[in-house]
């Protein structure tokens, strides 16, 4: 980065299912989501929804740049949390190989643990010796 220069964040506070049309097309390095409810002391009976979830991932693998990067951390610990996590992985999985690299990590000794799904969008000027 550039002397003097800062990262631009902008923070909205909207339903994850308008990303796309909060931020636009291919302008995001990272998106970041947190399902499930918040951590601690927060409301545990406002939590994420399968349904805008699922346009919120479609809406952010418009949203991330060529070479960016997807973060999606999953708590599966409270109803309805592992139901969200199976339908997100179920998308990620479709995706073709082609312009997304995704991967899992989980804790296999603790079933109710937060489970983390990255997805690193191909960037379009890889050489082609090292594309698929």
């Amino acid at each position: 980065m550039a002397a003097g220069c800062r990262p631009r964040i902008t923070l909205h506070q909207a339903c994850h299912s308008r990303l796309q049309e909060l931020c636009g097309s291919g302008l995001a390095r990272v998106v970041a989501f947190n399902l499930g409810y918040l951590p601690g002391a927060g409301d545990k009976t406002v939590i994420t929804a399968t349904q805008s979830t699922l346009a919120a991932v479609e809406a952010a693998l418009e949203v991330v740049m060529p070479g960016g990067v997807i973060s999606i951390l999953a708590y599966v610990g409270h109803p309805g949390g592992h139901e969200e996590y199976e339908a997100v992985k179920r998308l990620v999985s479709e995706l073709s190989p082609s312009y997304w690299v995704s991967s899992e990590t989980k804790l296999l000794n603790r079933p109710t643990a937060p489970i983390l799904m990255l997805l690193w969008r191909r960037d379009d000027d890889l050489p082609a010796r090292i594309r698929k």
